[in-house]
Formats: C-alpha cells, structure tokens, sequence
C-alpha cells in the first residue's frame, strides 16, 4: 500500500476526509494531491507529524507492505522474543501436541510482517468456526 493509500485509509476510519487531516497538521489544501501522484514525496517532518497523528509508526505509513496493529487483532505476545513451549491454563502446564509444536518452528521461521499476516489469518479462521 502506497503512502496516500495508508493516510487515506487511515483518516477513513478516523472519519475525517484527507484534506482535513492536511489543513489540520497545518500543510496546504493540495498537499494530499502531491501525496497521491507522489510530484513531491512527503518530508520526514511531515511523516512524523502524520503518524503521531494517527499513533502509528512512521514506518507503517511509508512502508509498501506493511501490516498495521489494527490489522493484528490481539497477538497475545506472540510476536517477540518470549514463548514457551508449554502451553500454561489455570495454573497446570500442558505439553504442546505435535502439530502445536510444528505450527511454532513454521512461526519461529518467518519475519515479523509474515508473522502478523499468520495471525490476522489465524483469527479469521477461528471466527468462521
């Protein structure tokens, strides 16, 4: 997703069209249309004002496929260094199954966007049961 795609989307779900979001941040009316045909490319200054704007990183709005933490329903930590290969419910631990074990080493295997992108997955999968 481009970078005007991402803003655009962005002021979508905050209910404000572009062009308010720009007069607000204190850019000019036609500021969205250079965004969008990408004349002029974003200043960093501007990146930056943009995602504390939204609470987003900078990253998420110039990166081309990246996956926001809207789209990461509830990760439950699993992305990061800590998992266990236990599996703890009310206080009693539980050995993961083997198909459990085999879905962590694919998972530990995968860069953090195709982390994510598994998650997102994975909970659409769990609403349709």
């Amino acid at each position: 997703m481009r970078f005007y795609d991402r803003v655009n989307e962005l002021c979508i779900k905050r209910g404000i069209s572009i062009t308010a979001l720009a007069m607000e941040l204190g850019f000019s009316k036609g500021t969205p249309t250079n965004w969008k045909t990408m004349t002029k490319p974003p200043r960093a200054e501007n990146i930056k004002k943009i995602a504390d704007y939204f609470n987003v990183s900078p990253s998420y709005l110039t990166e081309e496929n990246c996956v926001g933490v809207q789209s990461v329903h509830d990760n439950h930590g699993i992305i990061g260094p800590n998992h266990a290969p236990v599996t703890i419910i009310n206080g009693s631990e539980r050995k993961l199954s083997e198909q459990e074990l085999e879905l962590l080493h694919i998972f530990d295997s995968l860069d953090v966007v195709k982390k994510a992108r598994l998650l997102v997955y994975a909970s659409e999968l769990e609403k349709e049961v």
